[in-house]
């Protein structure tokens, strides 16, 4: 319930996030305004909601100045009732976990191989596994396999052939040659890459229960969030010559599946998790760590195992997290899977391609970035390509593709540019694609200048590991955390900060200082947009 009045005008920004906000989008909210306050809050809201969300406004509810406190009440009510209903749906489609069950995966006595394999029971009792999908893997895997042996695997399963010759037969590959009625001819028009690509998509992606919504956690989102990583884990490894990019990709689509079988049997253990994640602005592998000793990527390498994937898949999905580990590798080849599958899970939570349970987004190491030939970053180009291919994907699956948006117009980006000083052994962060994917201009340096734009209101700074917070402005004076540039907001990503020691507050609240490896972005964000929105009012430019 928010309370808006002249006063607290700035509660517009605090409405708008919770509309955008994947954690809080889907959370009904009562508003009460005052007339004059509301046909304010209708405009900048008819200003800021993203394409396709018109239909989420019921979600907000307003209710005007004067009432009497029995209406509002009431207004609860009719909203706390709907909830209900909605949550006895799920329900009594999908069911809830067993105290047992829930308190088994939470209790530290238990061994981890035993939380395991009842995970796997309870994935194979809720989600029919496509077996089409290993022996086209087998095929992948043999390395001697053609167009003949895995149109035979396809036309096994009736279900992937009717899919294969409808995309075939689709405007985009049928402009000239006419209509197709064989699998090998399928393929040979789609291609055998894209043919094997397309059938794990189409085999394993489950858009089925909805039960975690209000957290911001639905099928839809969850694989989006993976068929991203899957595109642009292959991409990476196909524009560096890796001979088998479809392992890349089948990695990427399944690197989360781990986290399915918790949220399908285990309501209760998903939803802790979730709240701890939010709770600590924690990596959401630390809180299952945490609380049930183990995490989606180790439960993902035992299902992998289990289920005879290739070793490949296997080990990049156990080291989805890890990139100590992955740099350790010594075979190039595999090393190079590993790396696409771990930087691709960063971009696409960067580009804000679906969600994965949480807004925290790592770092990539600068080996990484060379070996994949990103020293930069992904550059436009690759980050359209991505774009379209997934916009591909969602019509082969026959979703909607309206959600399929990276550029997000925000609230200030056209107005207020962001200047990320970077040490100088890094020539990317993640978080500058989230900021650009948000609609800030962003620009790099390794200083900063004397004189900055007008337009640059932000400074980002991310110095390398045990470098002093000191950075040098055009090689002559120092910029302290304390001091120079007043008229800016200063981020500092710092290593081994504290983050249960108490905070310091600065004057103006100009500076804030956050653990690099813990960079939550609905965090960043809303900083960024309440520091533009203050410097606005001062300039008499958001009233118009």
């Amino acid at each position: 319930v928010v309370d808006i009045t002249e006063e607290n005008i700035r509660d517009f920004l605090f409405v708008t996030r919770l509309e955008r906000s994947v954690r809080t989008r889907d959370i009904a909210v009562l508003v009460s305004v005052t007339a004059e306050v509301r046909q304010a809050l209708d405009a900048i809201r008819q200003g800021t909601t993203p394409p396709g969300e018109e239909q989420e406004r019921d979600r907000l509810q307003i209710i005007e100045y004067p009432f009497h406190f029995s209406q509002m009440v009431a207004k609860i009510d009719e909203m706390l009732a709907d909830k209900e209903k909605e949550r006895g749906t799920s329900e009594e489609q999908f069911g809830t976990d067993s105290t047992s069950g829930g308190g088994m995966l939470l209790n530290s006595q238990v061994p981890v191989d035993t939380k395991l394999r009842e995970l796997e029971t309870a994935m194979r009792q809720r989600w029919a596994f496509p077996f089409t999908v290993v022996r086209a893997l087998d095929i992948m895997n043999s390395g001697c396999g053609g167009r003949s042996e895995l149109a035979t695997c396809i036309e096994s399963d009736a279900a992937a052939t009717t899919a294969i010759l409808g995309i075939a037969n689709r405007t985009q590959f049928a402009k000239r040659s006419g209509r197709v009625s064989s699998v090998a001819e399928a393929i040979g028009r789609i291609g055998f890459r894209e043919t094997r690509e397309i059938l794990v998509a189409m085999s394993l992606i489950d858009i089925g229960s909805e039960i975690h919504r209000k957290y911001g956690f639905t099928r839809t989102d969850f694989w989006m969030h993976s068929l991203s990583t899957a595109i642009i884990a292959s991409e990476l490894c196909f524009r560096r010559g890796h001979l088998r990019p479809e392992l890349a990709f089948v990695a990427g689509l399944i690197h989360d599946i781990g986290k399915i079988p918790v949220d399908n049997a285990f309501d209760h253990v998903f939803t802790r998790l979730l709240e701890d994640t939010t709770n600590h602005i924690a990596p959401f592998y630390e809180s299952e760590y945490a609380l049930m000793g183990f995490t989606h990527a180790e439960c993902g390498h035992f299902f992998t195992s289990a289920w005879n994937f290739p070793s490949q898949i296997a080990t990049a999905i156990l080291r989805h997290h890890n990139p100590g580990a992955i740099l350790s590798c010594a075979v190039a080849n595999e090393r190079m899977i590993q790396e696409a599958v771990f930087v691709a899970n960063i971009l696409a939570k960067a580009l804000t391609m679906g969600h994965s349970c949480d807004e925290v987004l790592g770092e990539i190491p600068a080996a990484m970035l060379r070996e994949l030939s990103m020293r930069k970053g992904p550059d436009h180009g690759f980050v359209e390509n991505v774009q379209k291919r997934l916009k591909e994907y969602y019509n082969y699956l026959r979703l909607s593709a309206a959600e399929v948006a990276i550029s997000n117009p925000g609230l200030f980006g056209k107005d207020f540019e962001v200047l990320v000083v970077c040490g100088g052994s890094a020539g990317f962060h993640p978080l500058a694609l989230a900021l650009e994917t948000n609609g800030y201009t962003v620009h790099y340096a390794k200083e900063v200048p004397d004189r900055l734009s007008t337009k640059i209101k932000i400074l980002l700074f991310i110095p390398d590991k045990g470098s002093p917070l000191d950075v040098t402005v055009g090689g002559t004076q120092p910029l302290s955390i304390q001091g120079g540039h007043r008229n800016c907001l200063r981020v500092f990503l710092l290593d081994d900060l504290d983050t249960n020691a108490p905070k310091r507050e600065f004057a103006g609240s100009d500076i804030v200082l956050m653990d690099r490896h813990r960079v939550d972005m609905r965090l960043v964000l809303h900083v960024m947009e309440d520091y533009c929105y203050a410097v606005s009012m001062k300039g008499g430019t958001i009233g118009q």
